[in-house]
Protein backbone atom coordinates (compact mmCIF):
# COMPACT_ATOMS: atom_id res chain seq x y z
CA UNK A 1 0.00 0.00 0.00
CA UNK A 2 0.95 3.63 -0.36
CA UNK A 3 2.52 5.14 2.74
CA UNK A 4 1.44 8.63 3.69
CA UNK A 5 2.97 11.43 5.72
CA UNK A 6 1.32 10.06 8.86
CA UNK A 7 3.63 7.06 8.55
CA UNK A 8 6.98 8.87 8.91
CA UNK A 9 7.61 7.48 12.39
CA UNK A 10 6.78 3.97 11.26
CA UNK A 11 8.98 4.39 8.16
CA UNK A 12 11.92 5.52 10.33
CA UNK A 13 11.67 2.25 12.29
CA UNK A 14 11.48 0.19 9.09
CA UNK A 15 14.60 1.89 7.67
CA UNK A 16 16.46 1.47 10.98
CA UNK A 17 15.68 -2.26 10.86
CA UNK A 18 16.58 -2.59 7.14
CA UNK A 19 19.93 -0.87 7.61
CA UNK A 20 20.74 -2.54 10.94
CA UNK A 21 20.89 0.83 12.73
CA UNK A 22 19.78 1.45 16.30
CA UNK A 23 17.29 3.93 17.67
CA UNK A 24 19.95 4.86 20.24
CA UNK A 25 22.43 5.83 17.50
CA UNK A 26 19.73 7.86 15.71
CA UNK A 27 18.82 9.55 19.00
CA UNK A 28 22.41 10.51 19.66
CA UNK A 29 22.90 11.79 16.09
CA UNK A 30 19.71 13.86 15.94
CA UNK A 31 19.48 14.73 19.66
CA UNK A 32 16.18 12.88 20.18
CA UNK A 33 15.35 10.71 23.19
CA UNK A 34 15.00 6.99 22.52
CA UNK A 35 11.64 7.21 24.29
CA UNK A 36 10.46 9.66 21.66
CA UNK A 37 11.75 7.43 18.89
CA UNK A 38 9.97 4.35 20.22
CA UNK A 39 6.74 6.40 20.59
CA UNK A 40 6.72 6.97 16.82
CA UNK A 41 6.07 3.29 16.30
CA UNK A 42 4.22 2.50 19.53
CA UNK A 43 1.87 5.49 19.50
CA UNK A 44 1.89 6.17 15.75
CA UNK A 45 3.35 9.64 16.20
CA UNK A 46 5.85 11.43 13.96
CA UNK A 47 9.22 13.09 14.53
CA UNK A 48 9.13 16.87 14.84
CA UNK A 49 9.69 18.63 11.53
CA UNK A 50 12.87 20.36 12.74
CA UNK A 51 14.50 16.92 13.10
CA UNK A 52 13.51 15.43 9.72
CA UNK A 53 16.64 16.60 7.84
CA UNK A 54 18.95 15.10 10.49
CA UNK A 55 16.96 11.88 10.53
CA UNK A 56 17.07 11.48 6.75
CA UNK A 57 20.80 12.25 6.79
CA UNK A 58 21.42 9.61 9.49
CA UNK A 59 19.31 7.02 7.68
CA UNK A 60 20.89 7.78 4.30
CA UNK A 61 17.56 8.39 2.59
CA UNK A 62 16.16 11.47 0.89
CA UNK A 63 13.84 13.78 2.77
CA UNK A 64 11.24 13.05 0.10
CA UNK A 65 11.47 9.30 0.76
CA UNK A 66 11.32 9.80 4.51
CA UNK A 67 8.16 11.90 4.22
CA UNK A 68 6.30 10.18 1.36
CA UNK A 69 7.82 6.71 1.12
CA UNK A 70 8.63 7.35 -2.54
CA UNK A 71 11.66 8.69 -4.37
CA UNK A 72 11.31 11.18 -7.19
CA UNK A 73 11.22 9.18 -10.36
CA UNK A 74 14.41 9.49 -12.30
CA UNK A 75 14.99 8.79 -15.98
CA UNK A 76 15.44 5.11 -16.77
CA UNK A 77 19.00 3.78 -16.79
CA UNK A 78 20.41 3.20 -20.27
CA UNK A 79 21.94 -0.18 -21.16
CA UNK A 80 25.48 1.24 -21.23
CA UNK A 81 24.96 2.77 -17.75
CA UNK A 82 23.66 -0.56 -16.45
CA UNK A 83 26.71 -2.36 -17.88
CA UNK A 84 29.04 0.21 -16.34
CA UNK A 85 27.38 -0.26 -12.94
CA UNK A 86 27.60 -4.05 -13.22
CA UNK A 87 31.39 -3.94 -13.70
CA UNK A 88 31.90 -1.13 -11.19
CA UNK A 89 29.94 -2.95 -8.46
CA UNK A 90 31.91 -6.16 -9.09
CA UNK A 91 35.18 -4.41 -8.17
CA UNK A 92 36.65 -4.23 -4.66
CA UNK A 93 36.05 -0.89 -2.90
CA UNK A 94 39.64 0.31 -3.35
CA UNK A 95 39.48 -0.29 -7.10
CA UNK A 96 36.13 1.52 -7.32
CA UNK A 97 37.74 4.54 -5.65
CA UNK A 98 40.56 4.51 -8.21
CA UNK A 99 38.07 4.27 -11.08
CA UNK A 100 36.03 7.21 -9.73
CA UNK A 101 39.15 9.33 -9.32
CA UNK A 102 40.20 8.50 -12.90
CA UNK A 103 36.73 9.34 -14.24
CA UNK A 104 36.76 12.63 -12.35
CA UNK A 105 40.18 13.48 -13.86
CA UNK A 106 38.88 12.63 -17.34
CA UNK A 107 35.79 14.81 -16.83
CA UNK A 108 38.00 17.72 -15.64
CA UNK A 109 40.25 17.34 -18.69
CA UNK A 110 37.20 17.43 -20.94
CA UNK A 111 35.70 20.25 -18.83
CA UNK A 112 32.40 18.40 -18.53
CA UNK A 113 32.01 18.12 -14.78
CA UNK A 114 28.28 18.15 -13.97
CA UNK A 115 26.94 21.01 -11.91
CA UNK A 116 29.80 23.38 -12.71
CA UNK A 117 29.07 26.80 -14.13
CA UNK A 118 31.51 28.93 -16.15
Amino acid sequence: GVKFIADIGYRVHEILKEKHLTAAALGKYANISTGNISDWKRKGTNPSSDRLALISEFLGVSLEYLITGKEKSSPPIRDDERELLKYYNALPELERGKILARLEDKAKEADVLPGRVG
